[in-house]
């Protein structure tokens, strides 16, 4: 799997091979599940961007929700 990343010259260029890495492999050693890193690296900054807006207005949502709850 290769992610993409900004490049100060044409835009996007290819991200390095993050799980040859030795804090990758630390990770998946540890337990943890890299598979979301893996899928998000495969984004597009603007795709990123978007899921962190649709995140925050979930949670805004869900605040709004909470506190309208307390109120009864």
């Amino acid at each position: 799997m290769s992610g993409k990343q900004l490049t100060a010259d044409r835009g996007e260029g290819i991200a390095p091979n993050f799980q040859e890495g030795p804090a990758w492999k630390a990770a998946i050693e540890s337990g943890f599940d890299m598979s979301l890193i893996e899928l998000n690296l495969e984004l597009e900054p603007w795709e990123r961007l978007l899921q962190h807006d649709d995140t925050l207005a979930f949670a805004m949502r869900l605040q709004a929700a909470v506190k309208e709850s307390c109120k009864t």
